[in-house]
C-alpha cells in the first residue's frame, strides 16, 4: 500500500511517530501492529496519500487474515430514521443475544402483521453492531429464499465453494463457517416455517440467531418476544416526526398542544399499529393535509385510506389492507373455522371477547363455527389457527380473546353490505343471548364482562336497519338499565329511547314491554333534572299498565310510586301522599307486607313525612324498609344502602348523632364496595356524611371527605 501511494518508509514512520525500523518490520511481516496501531496506520495513509473504501478493506482483510463481510450484510433497507420506542424490548433482546449472555442465544420477535418486527430487528442490528460482527440478514419466508441468501453469503465470505453448481454444497459451506467463527448475528426475517431453523442453522453454533415471524409460539426453538402495539406517547411522537411536525431529534414535549392532541386521536383510531401510522404519516406528508382533517377523512373513507400506500418508495410497500388480507388467506387455507371466528370477532368490541360466546353456540348457525359449540377441542383448533399467525391474542386466565381494531376494520371493509349485516346479526344474537335477562347486583360481573360488546352491537343496530327487532330492542333496553345503575344517564337515555321506538314499531304502542321502558326513561329524565319531560313518560306508563293489568296490580303500584317521587321533587306533596298510600296498599295486598318490592314505596313515603315534620312516622317507615332489605338480601347487600342513608339523615335531624354516623359509614362502605369511589351514589353519600360532620363541629374531617370526593371526580 505504501509503494502504491508513492510513500517512502521514512515518510510513513515520521507521520506515525514511529521508527523506520518498526515500519520495516511491519512491512516484512516480522511483527504485527497492535489493533490501535493498525487503526492509526490506516488513518495516516488516508490522510497523507488518500485511499478508497475498497483499498481500506483490503488492508483490514490483510490484517485479520480473512475476507471481511460488511458489518450488516444484505439488510432489506436502511436504518429507519423514524424508529420510535421499543427500548425495553431491545434491552431484553440484548440480554438474550449478547456474546456474554448465559442464555440460549436464539430469540424470536413475534407479533401481528404490520407491527414492526423487521424494523425492531434492524434497529437491534445497528445498535449492537460492535458486539455482533459480522451480521447476516437472510429472508426466510421460504426454503428457496434462504438458499438464495446463503449463496450470497458464500460469495461475500469468499468461501471456496461459492461457485459450486450444487447449492447444497454452498449451504453446507456457510454452515461450516457459522460453526467455526464466533460473535456473528444471523437474522432470519419473516420466518413462515419454524422447522427451517433446524434445517439451515447448525446446533451449538458460537453466534446468535434472531428470528422475525408472525408465528406463535416459537418455543422451544427460540425464546419469543411478543411485539405489542405502540404506546400512546410512542404513536404520537412517531406520527409527528413522520409528518415533519417535529424534527427527528425533537422530544414529544416539543409538539404544540393541538398537534399532540390530534396525533393521539389518529393513533387511537389506528390502534398504535406502526404500519398504519406510517401509512397515515405518508399520506399527511404527501398531501400536506392537517392532522384533524385526516382524522375526519379516516372516519369517512377508512377502507380507501387503509388500502393506500405512500407514493414515495417505502421499506414496507404493502398497505395495511394487503398485509392483513394475505394473512387471512393463509389462515383460510389452514382452517376455515378460524377465519369465521375472526369474522365474528370483527363485529364485537376488540378486547376481552368471552370465549363463551363461541362455546354456547348461539348466533353461530350457518357458519363454519356452528359445530364448535360445546366442542372445546374444535374451538381450540380454531383459536390456534389465528394465534399461530398473531391475528388474535388469548388470555387463558380470563378466558377471553382480543383482536386488533384494524384487523376488524379490514375484515368489515372487505365484505359487501349483505355480508356485513349477516355477521353483525350473528354478533347481536350471540351477545343478546349471553347477557343476563335481568339487570341486578348479582349479575353485574356478567354485565361488566359483556358491556363493551353490547355497546358495539347497539352501534350495529343503528347502522344496519335489518337488525331492528324485538331482540335488538331488548338488548338496547337492558344495556340502558345497566348504564342507569352506573350513573351514565345520557348514554342510557339514548339507548332506552331507541328501544322504545323499536318496540312501538314492532309490537305496537301498548305492548307490556313498553311501560317499563317509559318508567326507566322517566327516571333518567328526573335524575338529569328534566322534570317536565319525566311526567308524561310516567303518566303514559301508568295508563298502559292500568289498561293492561288493572288498577290493583303491582306494575300499577310501581308506576304510582315513580310518579310520586316526581311529585315530591315538584313540591306536590298532597298528590304524592295520596298516590303513595294507594301504591303501598296494592303491594301489601298482592305481595305481602314484607316483600322487597315495597321498599322503594316505604322510602318515598317516609321522605314525604320527614319533609313535613312527621319524624316519628318517617322513622317507623325507614326502619321497616331497612328490616325488609336485611331480611331479604342480608346486611351487606347494596340494596340496603338507600334506606340506611335516609334513616341516617333522619337521625341527624333528630340529634341522634352517634347512630346517624354509624349508618352513614355503613352506607358509604356498601356503595364504595359495590360501585367504586367515582360513582355518583358514592359521592352523594360522601357529601351527606361531610355535611353531617360539619354540622356536628368536625370541619377538618368534613373537608377531608370533600377532598376525597372531589379527587375522584
Amino acid at each position: 500500500m505504501r509503494e502504491s501511494k508513492g510513500l517512502s518508509g521514512q515518510a510513513l514512520a515520521d507521520a506515525m511517530g514511529r521508527s523506520r525500523n518498526t515500519i520495516s518490520n511491519w512491512m516484512n511481516g516480522n511483527t504485527r501492529p497492535s489493533s490501535t496501531e493498525f487503526i492509526h496506520l490506516i488513518h495516516t495513509i488516508r490522510k497523507i496519500a488518500g485511499c478508497s473504501d475498497e483499498e481500506e478493506r483490503f488492508l483490514r482483510e490483510a490484517y485479520v487474515g480473512f475476507r471481511i463481510v460488511p458489518p450488516l450484510h444484505n439488510a432489506p433497507f436502511d436504518r429507519n430514521d423514524y424508529f420510535t420506542g421499543r427500548e425495553e424490548l431491545l434491552e431484553q433482546l440484548h440480554d438474550q443475544l449478547a456474546p456474554q449472555s448465559h442464555l440460549k442465544r436464539i430469540a424470536a420477535i413475534t407479533g401481528l402483521p404490520g407491527i414492526g418486527k423487521t424494523h425492531v430487528a434492524l434497529e437491534y442490528a445497528h445498535r449492537y453492531m460492535r458486539e455482533h460482527s459480522p451480521i447476516f440478514w437472510v429472508t426466510a419466508d421460504s426454503r428457496e429464499t434462504v438458499i438464495t441468501d446463503f449463496c450470497k453469503l458464500a460469495q461475500d465470505l469468499q468461501l471456496p465453494e461459492k461457485d459450486a453448481r450444487e447449492q447444497e454444497r454452498v449451504v453446507a459451506a456457510v454452515q461450516r463457517w457459522l460453526r467455526e467463527h464466533p460473535n456473528w448475528l444471523l437474522v432470519l426475517d419473516n420466518v413462515e416455517d419454524l422447522s427451517m431453523v433446524g434445517k439451515f442453522i447448525p446446533s451449538g453454533c458460537p453466534g446468535a440467531l434472531l428470528l422475525t415471524t408472525r408465528l406463535q409460539p416459537t418455543k422451544p426453538i427460540a425464546q419469543d418476544f411478543v411485539l405489542k402495539t405502540m404506546t400512546d406517547d410512542e404513536s404520537a411522537w412517531f406520527l409527528l416526526r413522520r409528518t415533519d411536525r417535529l424534527s427527528l431529534d425533537a422530544p414529544l414535549t416539543g409538539a404544540s398542544p393541538d398537534d399532540d392532541r390530534e396525533a393521539r386521536a389518529i393513533a387511537e383510531a389506528l390502534g398504535g399499529l406502526p404500519l398504519a401510522l406510517d401509512q397515515a404519516g405518508a399520506y399527511i406528508l404527501e398531501t400536506q393535509c392537517a392532522l384533524a382533517d385526516y382524522l375526519l377523512l379516516y372516519k369517512r373513507e377508512r377502507a380507501r385510506l387503509l388500502a393506500q400506500r405512500g407514493a414515495v418508495p417505502s421499506d414496507h410497500p404493502e398497505s395495511v389492507v394487503i398485509t392483513f388480507s394475505l394473512a387471512f388467506e393463509r389462515v383460510q387455507q389452514k382452517n376455515p373455522a378460524s377465519v369465521d371466528m375472526l369474522r365474528l370477532c370483527a363485529f364485537l368490541a376488540p378486547d376481552r371477547i368471552p370465549e363463551d360466546l363461541f362455546l354456547n353456540g348461539s348466533g353461530l348457525e350457518g357458519t363454519v363455527l356452528e359445530h364448535i359449540g360445546h366442542d372445546l377441542l374444535a374451538f381450540n383448533e380454531a383459536v390456534r389457527g389465528l394465534y399461530r399467525y398473531s391475528l388474535i391474542q388469548r388470555n387463558t386466565d380470563q378466558r377471553t380473546l382480543s383482536v386488533h381494531r384494524l384487523v376488524q376494520a379490514v375484515l368489515q371493509d372487505g365484505m359487501d353490505e349483505q355480508s356485513q349485516t349477516w355477521w353483525a346479526a350473528r354478533a347481536l344474537v350471540a351477545v343478546a343471548v349471553a347477557l343476563p335477562p335481568y339487570v341486578q347486583f348479582e349479575t353485574w360481573a356478567d354485565w361488566e364482562r359483556l358491556l363493551s360488546h353490547a355497546l358495539e352491537c347497539t352501534r350495529h343496530i343503528d347502522r344496519y336497519t335489518t337488525l331492528i327487532s324485538v331482540l335488538a330492542a331488548g338488548l338496547l333496553y337492558r344495556t340502558g338499565q345497566y348504564l342507569t345503575m352506573h350513573a351514565r344517564y345520557e348514554e342510557a337515555e339514548s339507548l332506552c329511547r331507541r328501544a322504545l321506538a323499536i318496540w312501538e314499531q314492532t309490537v305496537g304502542p301498548h305492548h307490556p314491554s313498553i311501560p317499563a321502558t317509559l318508567s326507566t326513561l322517566g327516571q333518567l329524565c328526573q335524575l338529569q333534572g328534566k322534570l317536565a319531560d319525566a311526567e308524561p313518560l310516567y303518566q303514559r306508563a301508568l295508563a298502559i299498565d292500568e289498561h293492561t293489568w288493572g288498577s290493583g296490580h303491582r306494575h300499577t303500584a310501581d308506576d304510582l310510586s315513580n310518579l310520586t317521587a316526581l311529585y315530591q321533587a315538584q313540591g306536590k306533596y298532597i298528590e304524592a301522599e295520596g298516590l303513595l298510600l294507594k301504591a303501598l296498599a296494592i303491594i301489601e295486598q298482592t305481595l305481602g307486607p314484607d316483600h322487597p318490592g315495597i321498599v322503594h314505596i316505604l322510602i318515598n313515603l317516609a321522605g314525604l313525612y320527614r319533609d313535613h315534620g312527621k319524624l316519628t312516622d318517617a322513622e317507623r317507615l325507614y326502619q321497616r324498609a331497612v328490616a325488609i332489605c336485611e331480611q331479604t338480601f342480608g346486611p351487606e347487600h347494596p340494596h340496603n344502602a338507600p334506606a340506611l342513608v335516609n334513616l341516617a339523615a333522619l337521625y341527624q335531624a333528630q340529634g341522634k348523632h352517634d347512630v346517624a354516623e354509624r349508618l352513614f359509614q355503613r352506607a358509604l362502605a356498601l356503595y364504595e364496595r359495590t360501585f367504586g369511589p367515582e360513582h355518583s351514589f358514592t359521592k352523594d353519600v360522601l357529601t351527606d356524611y361531610a355535611n353531617f360532620l360539619r354540622e356536628t363541629g368536625r370541619a377538618d374531617e368534613a373537608s377531608a371527605l370533600e377532598l376525597r370526593r372531589d379527587k375522584e371526580s
